[in-house]
């Protein structure tokens, strides 16, 4: 099974290698291979065969300072606007600002919204009790719904006294 290369590329791993090791003048292997000289010398000059990642190093956006995206942010997280109320706010304070600037600002950064989102909707869910506390309370309520205790499966000590008294090397002979 070969490698999938980009839609562009005229040259194979092997061919690379091939260029990379040949002592043939430029010239000569560009019209054998069919190829351009500027490509013959590129991959003559590189280290590697694979091809270089192409594009911006970072994501960010051509219309926006970063000022202004988190400017957007800020207000997306503080008011829990949707994205049109979020563009009606703005679009006084960033005359530049267009809907699809905006949508593809907050998709950058909806990964850590969603996180945050998703916590406190769960949080929510469980009364603000962490998942240990919400189990635990259950397990006092309604014992016999449960197989084992669930101290048995959470991390450190297993029962709450254990914790109070003292430890054993602490202990009198």
């Amino acid at each position: 099974m070969g490698r999938v290369l980009h839609g562009s590329a005229k040259t194979t791993h092997v061919l690379r290698g091939e260029l990379q090791r040949s002592q043939a003048s430029v010239a000569h292997l560009a019209k054998r291979y069919g190829i351009n000289e500027k490509t013959v010398l590129t991959w003559r000059k590189r280290q590697s065969v694979e091809d270089l990642p192409m594009g911006p190093k970072e994501r960010r956006s051509t219309v926006l300072s970063l000022m202004e995206e988190a400017a957007i942010v800020a207000l997306r997280e503080q008011a829990r606007l949707p994205l049109d109320d979020v563009y009606i706010a703005l679009k006084d304070v960033i005359p530049h600002l267009m809907h699809s600037s905006l949508h593809r600002c907050l998709q950058r950064h909806v990964r850590d919204w969603l996180i945050a989102y998703n916590l406190a909707k769960q949080l929510k869910a469980l009364w603000f009790k962490t998942q240990y506390e919400a189990i635990e309370e259950l397990w006092k309520s309604k014992p016999d719904i449960f197989i084992v205790k669930p101290h048995h499966h959470m991390l450190g000590l297993n029962n709450k006294s254990a914790s109070m008294s003292p430890p054993l090397w602490m202990a009198r002979a």
